[in-house]
């Protein structure tokens, strides 16, 4: 069970992001898989930075760290926090 955040006296989501979550972009490349030519990461860990061919961002997950911000959902919100 997450942990659960109160911020200024509300309640915050587990889908909600928080202001230390800022995504990492790191050098692109031309990139080959299996649907085609696209970019990936030039340090790209296929089993964490893809799911089924697609590339994710770098996000980290940082709950609780800096501000909540309420008007946003967290792209992994299904993921192990």
């Amino acid at each position: 069970m997450p942990q659960t955040f109160y911020q200024n006296g509300l309640r915050v989501p587990y889908i909600a992001p928080w202001t230390h979550e800022i995504p990492r972009v790191g050098p692109l490349k031309r990139h080959r898989g299996r649907g085609g030519e696209g970019l990936g990461y030039a340090d790209e860990n296929p089993a964490a930075d893809r799911n089924s061919d697609a590339l994710w961002m770098r996000v980290p997950i940082a709950p609780g760290r800096g501000q909540a911000r309420l008007g946003s959902i967290i792209r992994c919100a299904n993921g192990a926090a």
